[in-house]
């Protein structure tokens, strides 16, 4: 599994295959985004946070990694269904919590940006190679995700801030 991850960070684009043929990759897929979640959010939080902060950011870290996550997998699910009829929704599911391996560090500051870029690279290739289609047709679904993302993830952390905002009582 570690391998795995560490060869998503060298964008291995032999990776892909291998996971749609392992049947094991997808439990694994499981764990995998549970930790990238955990990790994302530990890295997001305790770096410059003071000790309420964490405790209310945290959580939302979390939940903002794992929304992300789902939000992305179901729009590329839908969008790339029809490029690929031996690709399944459980294996897009594997490959994409494996593509999200480096954002683990985006929360670090100054080169967490970065982070977030390769990101976008590694969860392109792994809808790419997954579902087998264009590079045009996965642009416009990382694209899509980024703007869905941005509004719906918003949302959540705006609600969220408002339920434990102490400074209206």
């Amino acid at each position: 599994m570690i391998n795995r991850m560490v060869r998503v960070f060298q964008n291995d684009l032999t990776l892909w295959p291998e996971l749609k043929e392992d049947p094991e990759a997808s439990s694994q897929g499981y764990l995998v985004i549970l930790l990238i979640a955990a990790g994302s959010a530990l890295t997001g939080t305790f770096i410059g946070g003071s000790l309420g902060d964490i405790f209310l950011l945290f959580p939302i870290n979390l939940v903002r990694t794992l929304a992300g996550y789902v939000i992305v997998l179901v729009i590329a699910y839908f969008l790339s269904s029809g490029g690929s009829a031996d690709s399944t929704f459980d294996q897009l599911r594997t490959a994409l919590a494996y593509g999200y391996t480096p954002t683990i560090l985006a929360g670090i500051p100054l080169i967490g940006i970065l982070f977030g870029l390769w990101t976008l690279v590694t969860i392109s290739s792994a809808i790419r190679e997954t579902m087998g289609i264009s590079k045009g047709l996965t642009y416009y679904i990382v694209i899509l995700s980024i703007v869905v993302n941005f509004v719906i993830i918003g949302i959540m952390v705006t609600t969220l801030i408002g339920l434990f905002d102490t400074t209206q009582l």
